[in-house]
């Protein structure tokens, strides 16, 4: 539901702002100028409410009554946990570290090696018989062929019926904005 409200505010402060760059007068550039700051203020909210809402604000913990026995220990004042908190580090007692571990076939499989993003070779395993990940698709140069080989397999809004129906709209309609230009 908060989504939805974030959805709605964004698209009213939009027009808002597209309102206020097209008014002429200043009372309109105002009204419209407090309308989107409003919008957009109310918009910040929600995104820090969903924020918050995701789990992602601060924890804090109070402990309002300690009872300390005897022979008990206690502290008091500020406590801030400092290191891993208990994670296991790299090393040779560590059961789950790589080096102590049997290679599987995943870790032997070849990579893809396709460029990424970054500019970097794509480590993932390729899958099987082929030479590309799953993510670059299968096995190199698979996919549609290129340009007019690739012709007589459009569908939808780019078959030569479509596009040849919309030259012919396009036509008619030029045609039509001269017409009535000369009878002005």
């Amino acid at each position: 539901m908060l989504a939805v409200q974030m959805v709605a505010t964004h698209f009213a402060a939009t027009r808002a702002l597209r309102r206020l760059k097209g008014s002429d007068t200043i009372p309109q550039q105002d009204s419209n100028g407090n309308l989107a700051v409003k919008l957009l203020r109310t918009f910040a909210a929600q995104t820090e409410a969903l924020q918050r809402y995701r789990g992602k604000g601060q924890q804090k913990v109070t402990v309002e009554h300690v009872h300390v026995h005897t022979g008990g220990q206690a502290i008091v004042g500020s406590v801030s946990q400092s290191g891993g908190g208990g994670i296991m580090t790299k090393t040779e007692d560590n059961p789950m570290h790589l080096k102590t571990r049997e290679p599987s076939r995943l870790r032997q499989a070849p990579r893809c090696l396709a460029r990424t993003r970054r500019g970097t070779p794509c480590q993932s395993p390729a899958v099987a018989s082929k030479a590309r990940c799953r993510m670059h698709g299968g096995a190199a140069g698979s996919g549609a062929p290129k340009g007019q080989r690739n012709g007589k397999y459009r569908h939808g809004g780019f078959t030569t019926e479509a596009i040849d129906e919309r030259k012919r709209l396009a036509s008619l309609i030029r045609d039509s904005r001269d017409f009535l230009s000369r009878l002005r």
